[in-house]
């Protein structure tokens, strides 16, 4: 998911082309999803207001679709319907440090749920040890967990998914590689975290 303009940033360019340690976010995203060898597709779902995104994508040779620009889930859904999707593994463009290897368990680990939906999240308290600002949050079991926006769903069983009546969620304790990175003092702190991580050569 790739439609935002980044204005939590503070700068000008899409927050999707926002560089981190010289290459766009958008590029760190895509190329995790295709080391992590589960899909059959990397589709970059651009909306008007990121068409240099959308002209990057294509550059790397992966797939574009434009969708309205409504908003997150309304692009999303939009992409499912249009692009007859099936299983979909989704991914913000704001979480760079994911790892192919932690897609490959979500993605193992939504088929032998068999949920509608699995989604990543990491406990509240992670978030703010991290230096983070924990967004949007859910309570499961007594415990607040942030989901991060990673997540597979089944875009044959969208009514599940939009009313949440099966949606299933995947705790990971580590916060650093999950970092949503939506303003500069977190873009810094991405920064920071990718240059300590032992696989950050193999990785630029």
């Amino acid at each position: 998911m790739a439609g935002g303009r980044g204005e939590r940033l503070g700068g000008k360019l899409e927050k999707p082309m926002v560089k981190l340690v010289g290459k766009p976010m958008v590029e760190w995203v895509g190329k995790s999803v295709i080391r992590a060898g589960r899909v059959s597709r990397v589709i970059v779902c651009a909306s008007p207001n990121t068409l240099l995104t959308a002209r990057h994508a294509k550059l790397l040779g992966l797939e574009v679709f434009t969708a309205s620009g409504r908003g997150y889930v309304e692009d999303l859904v939009e992409a499912i319907k249009v692009l007859k999707l099936g299983v979909t593994l989704v991914l913000p463009s704001d979480t760079p440090l994911v790892r192919p290897s932690t897609l490959h368990t979500l993605v193992s680990e939504y088929f032998r749920r068999g949920a509608a939906s699995l989604t990543l999240c990491v406990p509240k308290i992670d978030v703010l040890a991290l230096g983070a600002e924990p967004g949007y949050c859910v309570t499961v079991g007594g415990r607040e967990l942030c989901p991060v926006g990673i997540s597979v769903l089944d875009g044959r069983r969208l009514h599940a998914q939009e009313s949440g009546a099966d949606e299933h969620y995947l705790v990971w304790r580590d916060p650093a590689e999950l970092l949503n990175v939506n303003t500069p003092s977190e873009l810094r702190l991405a920064e920071r975290l990718l240059g300590e991580r032992s696989d950050a050569k193999e990785e630029l």
